[in-house]
């Protein structure tokens, strides 16, 4: 996926149906790493926007320990005098959750991927996702 051409093809088009224009983006970056096995637009929070999940988890489930997560690690932050996080990593030996804050429009990026696939193939589809969404939400 390239997340900046999708968009640019969706927003040059009419923008009418945002839940199908994230519904795409999160296909093709899922289309586009194997390793992310499931994507969730989240509020701040904790309600689910849209998402695309390969597992029993219920989406709300996700969401919902994501913004938590993200809310603990941004106080976590703050408490010792750093800036807000711009990626959150919580890794497992089943798996990775990686939360993308997107602070202007009030949502999350939540992605979980294969355990120890945090390199630059997944991570770099998850931030150009992020950016993405955030220009589709902005654009609302």
């Amino acid at each position: 996926m390239s997340a900046r051409t999708n968009l640019g093809e969706i927003v040059g088009g009419a923008l009418d149906n945002v839940d199908a224009v994230l519904r795409r983006l999160i296909a093709d970056a899922m289309a586009e790493s194997s390793e992310i096995s499931s994507v969730v637009i989240g509020d701040s929070r904790g309600l689910p926007i849209v998402g695309i999940v390969r597992s029993s988890i219920p989406v709300m489930t996700v969401t919902a320990i994501a913004a938590m997560s993200a809310h603990s690690a941004e106080e976590a932050a703050a408490e010792v005098d750093l800036d807000r996080p711009s990626r959150i990593v919580v890794e497992t030996p089943r798996g990775d959750l990686v939360l993308i804050p997107l602070p202007d429009v009030g949502a999350y990026v939540i992605a979980l991927v294969s355990p120890r696939a945090l390199r630059e193939p997944p991570l770099g589809v998850i931030d150009r996702l992020a950016r993405a969404v955030a220009d589709v939400l902005t654009r609302m």
